[in-house]
């Protein structure tokens, strides 16, 4: 049987990149953001379509663990306008009715709809201007269903509005037809997606340069020669801010290069160019013990010698000296300095913060990981992220687990084309004719035996050749680390979040979790921006496929310009 590959959380690995490649190989750019296999192969020939099987097939079985979908228990709802989390008062929060309909506080939610909502003098009213319409709900004073009316005129909906706490509550379909916003609902994640009109744009890359770049060699505390890459918007005399890129897991290099599908770029250009396009500075760096290298797809060489100093604390002190380095520079000297982590750079960074040694302004944090670093890898054996996987693509009422029926019909064709032809009787292991994160933990069950094991006994080259490119020193670094919730809750300085619902790396419930026990503090320097459809890159691979800038990828460029 073969099955789609995942690591641990490290953000610019063949992995990913093969796992956003599968998923948007056949990506219909003008219709949807899920795959359509019909689209491209009807502009395909056989040979090519051959190809791109091929290489999908072949990179994931470079790889150990299988993907899947996630279906946390959500101890509450949550409301995304776009794409931005909304806090509400304990007292008035979201919540799914007894007829499974989910309600949202008009009340808490209308500043962020851009409405202005106000009772009438008798409180018998609620009046709603928004743009050039005025909507009245009139309450009834019996078990009626409210009165709606939109510019005078009586509107009928399927779901009533309802008084509740001093709060009025309305449904998505209240939204959509009086505010005219785009809804959904993900029931597995318990999320409510609301967009604005005309929120959503078209993101075009930029032709021509933004920035100037420049190589630099940087001492690091113990004598290591660090090597990064500098871009400064072009022409700028001083630079107000400055964006350093903390990569996840694994080597990498100041460009990540990658051949991927026939198409060869650098990651890093695109963070460049658009930062630089909003006059922010872009800095980025090989990983201890990485250099540059030649050899396609990953185009880097690894010194082992000098790889196992590649530790978190050893990370964070390398982040010092380059903060202290890059502000000698009279273009930098007064940059507010923002730490853009992926994965576990989501780790480094709030640790560098926390460590107080060098000015750090705010934190960017993308594919964030709540937990230590061994409940991380252990949640990705757990049978729970590869539910992530066949839940995106075959679970079409969004419960949670996957029917036999829903399995056959296989909607984006994944069986044969992806997944060798797998039987639904092969994947429900404990033959109760679902396929549910159980199933996919007992086929799991000796890998994860295998990975926990050599972790213990630090069996450094087993993990190399069988799992991903990490070292005992490594783990046990991670290992003397408390959980990065507990880093967070001390930071004072701004945390933005940015998650794909999708995210098969780590669970997007513990962006949740953290945004909570803020909001429970009333700690309030922390934003969450939840991005549906999208995977552990923000749907990266968008932009070398198809030139086109996803829009969590936009939402990272657009805040990161905000702090001045």
């Amino acid at each position: 049987m073969l099955t789609v590959y995942h690591t641990p959380c490290f953000s610019y690995s063949i992995r990913k990149i093969m796992i956003a490649y599968c998923n948007y190989i056949k990506y219909n750019m003008v219709k949807s953001y899920s795959i359509n296999y019909a689209v491209l192969d009807g502009g395909m020939g056989e040979n090519m379509k051959k190809s791109c099987i091929t290489f999908i097939l072949a990179l994931m079985m470079l790889f150990t663990l299988p993907t899947t979908a996630y279906a946390a228990k959500q101890p509450v709802i949550h409301i995304a306008v776009n794409n931005e989390l909304v806090c509400y008062p304990k007292e008035t929060q979201p919540y799914i009715d007894s007829k499974k309909n989910a309600r949202i506080p008009l009340f808490a939610t209308s500043e962020k709809l851009g409405a202005f909502v106000e009772w009438s003098k008798n409180l018998d009213t609620v009046i709603i201007k928004h743009g050039k319409d005025t909507i009245k709900i009139t309450l009834p004073k019996s078990g009626k269903d409210s009165t709606i009316k939109l510019n005078n005129k009586v509107i009928k909906t399927s779901i009533s509005p309802i008084l509740k706490n001093k709060e009025i509550y309305v449904s998505l379909e209240f939204l959509s037809t009086f505010l005219h916003c785009q809804t959904s609902w993900d029931n597995r994640v318990h999320t409510a997606f609301v967009t604005l009109p005309g929120f959503t744009k078209k993101n075009e890359t930029l032709t021509g340069n933004t920035t100037t770049s420049e190589l630099l060699k940087i001492k690091s505390f113990d004598g290591y020669t660090l090597t990064g890459k500098l871009d400064l918007p072009v022409n700028a005399s001083t630079v107000s801010t400055l964006v350093i890129f903390v990569p996840g897991t694994g080597p990498n290099t100041y460009d990540n290069h990658r051949l991927v599908g026939g198409k060869e770029f650098n990651y890093y250009d695109l963070f460049a160019k658009e930062l630089g396009k909003r006059q922010v500075g872009f800095f980025r760096y090989n990983t201890r013990g990485v250099d540059i290298g030649t050899n396609p797809p990953m185009y880097d060489t690894i010194d082992k010698k000098e790889y196992v100093k590649y530790t978190p604390t050893n990370q964070a002190q390398d982040i010092e000296a380059m903060i202290t380095e890059l502000k000698k520079n009279e273009k930098l000297k007064d940059a507010k300095i923002v730490l853009l982590g992926w994965s576990e750079g989501t780790i480094i960074a709030p640790l560098v913060a926390e460590r107080n040694k060098v000015e750090v302004s705010s934190l960017m944090l993308a594919g964030y990981c709540n937990e230590k670093m061994q409940d991380i890898i252990e949640w990705q054996l757990s049978g729970a992220s590869s539910m992530i996987f066949y839940c995106r693509y075959f679970d079409v009422n969004f419960d949670g687990v996957i029917s036999k029926k829903e399995f056959n019909a296989d909607p984006n064709s994944l069986i044969n084309s992806t997944l060798g032809g797998v039987t639904f009787e092969q994947l429900d292991m404990n033959k109760d004719k679902k396929l549910t994160k159980i199933d996919f933990a007992a086929l799991l069950v000796n890998q994860k035996d295998n990975v926990l094991t050599a972790i213990e006994k630090g069996d450094d080259e087993w993990l190399w050749n069988n799992y991903f490119q990490i070292t005992s020193e490594w783990l046990t670094d991670h290992a003397k680390l408390k959980a990065n919730k507990d880093t967070l809750m001390k930071l004072t300085i701004p945390v933005n979040m940015f998650h794909g619902v999708y995210d098969q790396n780590v669970p997007l419930q513990g962006v949740y979790d953290i945004y909570d026990a803020y909001q429970a503090k009333s700690k309030t320097n922390m934003k969450a921006f939840i991005f549906d459809q999208n995977d552990h890159d923000l749907n990266y691979i968008q932009y070398p496929f198809y030139n086109v800038i996803p829009e969590g990828l936009v939402r990272i460029f657009d805040e990161c310009a905000k702090v001045k």
